[in-house]
C-alpha cells in the first residue's frame, strides 16, 4: 500500500490510478487518486514494485509530501 502524511497531519493512501492533466499556463501535470480510507485502496503488489511507484511519485513531487510503501499483511 503507498500512503503520505500531509503537513497538516492528513494520511492520504493512494488508489493505485495516476492521471496526466494540463496545467494552467501549459504543460501537464501527474496526479494521483488518493482517500482518507485504507479500505478504498485497490490491487497489490510486491514490495520492490511498490518502492518503485512510491518514487516515481516522489520524483514528480505530487502533494509535496513523500510518499511512502509499506506491506500489509494479507
Amino acid at each position: 500500500m503507498l500512503l503520505k502524511v500531509s503537513a497538516s497531519g492528513e494520511t492520504y493512501f493512494h488508489k493505485g490510478k495516476t492521471h496526466q492533466i494540463a496545467a494552467d499556463g501549459g504543460g501537464t501535470i501527474v496526479v494521483a487518486e488518493t482517500s482518507f480510507s485504507k479500505a478504498t485502496r485497490t490491487g497489490s503488489a510486491r514490495s520492490a514494485k511498490l518502492q518503485a511507484e512510491a518514487d516515481w511519485l516522489n520524483a514528480r513531487g505530487i502533494g509535496g509530501a513523500p510518499w511512502h510503501a509499506i506491506e500489509v499483511p494479507a
